[in-house]
């Protein structure tokens, strides 16, 4: 399964892009510093801080994903 991950999933641009790739049938993964309310199937919250390289890695790691550029 492919994703679409949108960072700063939480809040203005990243939050409406996140929803409108979901409504569009994409799965998406966001990553935000805070929780999010976005309720749907084709989405999974992370919650992380890419401005910290540990807090990245951790997420990466605890969420099985392979790569991240």
């Amino acid at each position: 399964m492919k994703y679409i991950v949108v960072t700063s999933a939480n809040g203005g641009i990243g939050r409406i892009t996140a929803q409108t790739l979901i409504e569009k049938g994409h799965d998406v993964i966001g990553l935000d510093l805070s929780n999010s309310d976005i309720n749907n199937k084709k989405y999974h919250h992370i919650c992380c801080d890419l401005t910290n390289d540990e807090s990245l890695k951790n997420a990466i790691k605890q969420n099985a994903l392979s790569t991240f550029i």
